[in-house]
């Protein structure tokens, strides 16, 4: 199964630690959801874990991502 996430939210800096909390859209499950998470950036090195409660669906996630 496929899902794409339309999303937005606010984040939160804590200095290199971040906190987001997003709710939006989610395609697959045609659900709309919410996604708490929590980072921290390295230089341009962003590294996150969130949680995802959609519908009656829930499932975590890692999000690796580098900006140049």
């Amino acid at each position: 199964m496929s899902i794409w996430e339309f999303t937005a939210g606010l984040r939160a800096l804590a200095g290199p630690v971040y906190f987001e909390a997003r709710g939006g859209y989610f395609t697959g499950v045609d659900s709309w959801g919410y996604v708490p998470a929590v980072g921290i950036v390295f230089w341009k090195l962003d590294i996150q874990a969130n949680y995802s409660f959609v519908g009656d669906k829930e499932w975590a996630g890692v999000r690796v991502a580098y900006y140049f």
